[in-house]
This record gives C-alpha cells, sequence and structure tokens, in this order.
C-alpha cells in the first residue's frame, strides 16, 4: 500500500515518523482518534498499536485503501477502531456518521495547513487539538498562513520539532487549539 518495497525504508519513514506524534503531550490520556487522509493507516495505526486505548477513526477518500486498513485492523486485532471512505470538504461529502467530535485529530501529508482546518475543524471537540505533521518548512507555512489560522478561530499551541536519524530533514509536529481554549 506504500508503494515501497524496502523494509527499512517503510519502517522508518512511515512507522517511526508516525509514531512521532505520541511525543505530543495530547496522546498523555486515552483519547478519541480521528485520522484524516489515513491512506495505509499513517498515523493513526501506528499510534493505535502502540496506543491500545486510543479509539480512532481513520478516514480516506478512497475506498481500496480504506477496505485495505479494515482487512488490517481485523488482522491485527485492533479493537475500537472505524475506517471510513469519506472525501471531507465537498459539499456532497456525507458527515462522519457517529456525528462525533474527536479529542484528537492527526494528519500526515494532506494539503496546505488553510485547507487541512477546514477539513478538521467542523469534528474537533472544543477542547480538542489538530496534532498535524508537517515538513521542513513547516514553520515558514505557519507564518505565510498566521491569518487563515486565526481567521478560522484557532491559534498554534505549540511547534514540535522532531529530529529523526534517518531523516535528511527535521519534521515538525504542530499542535492547534481553538482559541477560546484556556
Amino acid at each position: 500500500m506504500t508503494g515501497s518495497a524496502d523494509d527499512l525504508f517503510v519502517v522508518q519513514q512511515h512507522f517511526i515518523d508516525s509514531l512521532s506524534c505520541a511525543t505530543s503531550p495530547v496522546f498523555a490520556s486515552p483519547c478519541r482518534l480521528l485520522d484524516i487522509g489515513s491512506g495505509a493507516g499513517f498515523p493513526g495505526i501506528p499510534l493505535k498499536i502502540l496506543l491500545p486505548e486510543l479509539r480512532l477513526t481513520a478516514i480516506d477518500a478512497v475506498t481500496k485503501k480504506v477496505m485495505f486498513l479494515r482487512q488490517l485492523c481485523r488482522s491485527l486485532a485492533l479493537q475500537h477502531v472505524e475506517c471510513l471512505a469519506i472525501r471531507l470538504g465537498e459539499s456532497s461529502a456525507a458527515p462522519i456518521p457517529s456525528l462525533e467530535t474527536f479529542d484528537v485529530i492527526v494528519s500526515r501529508a494532506v494539503g496546505a495547513l488553510p485547507h487541512l482546518l477546514d477539513l478538521a475543524l467542523p469534528y474537533l471537540a472544543p477542547d480538542g487539538y489538530c496534532v498535524f505533521q508537517r515538513g521542513q518548512h513547516a514553520l515558514q507555512e505557519i507564518g505565510e498562513h498566521a491569518d487563515d489560522i486565526r481567521r478560522s478561530g484557532c491559534r498554534v499551541v505549540d511547534v514540535q520539532k522532531i529530529h529523526l536519524s534517518f531523516l535528511e530533514h527535521p519534521r515538525y509536529l504542530v499542535r492547534l487549539g481553538f482559541e477560546n481554549k484556556a
């Protein structure tokens, strides 16, 4: 599903990179987690394996990927995981069936921050956080989109630089929350 035959590459670039999200303080207690654009299950599935108390909803627009995720979850006997084929952000898109909000929303490699916030915020609990994995230009992206972030009603809570020895450039975890949150 990832398109790579090199096992070490997959472990490093996908699993370990996904698990870097677990260093965020939002995972200190069990939560309801939404993974937007889950694809082959990153970062949601590795987080669920590491933190089995999570209640994970993984969504992707591509039905084939969601079918793979469902089979993967069955094979791993993961409980409290829902995998849905939904394209967020389209006027014809159905809402997430449970109509719930989530304590934490994660995403990896899904568009620019303003677009990602448009997709995520309708599903974020009032006291919840978005934890977005971003690449080497994260700080520049935050600066360029500061007005968009503010207009969305959010604020950047913190930006955590992640150094992984096997990556050429650092990664960043950008944590956002609603502006009116204490």
